[in-house]
């Protein structure tokens, strides 16, 4: 994933790969934790939906999950 190149492996069986990108999680006790939009995904549904952009906050560091 890091290296300079690309490595292409042809696999007998294909899998399936599922790929979620999210800026705000939902714990089972409770509070909700928001990350960096690094793709500047919000702003652009935030458009679509014709919503004003929500203030900026203090958000936790991002945490590896």
């Amino acid at each position: 994933m890091n290296g300079p190149d690309d490595v292409h492996v042809r696999l007998a069986k294909p899998v399936r790969v599922l790929i979620l990108y999210g800026t705000a999680l939902a714990t089972e006790d409770g509070p909700v934790l928001f990350f960096d939009d690094l793709y500047g995904h919000d702003r652009k549904l935030e458009k679509l939906l014709g919503l004003s952009p929500a203030p900026a906050t203090k958000r936790p560091p991002n945490r590896s999950m």
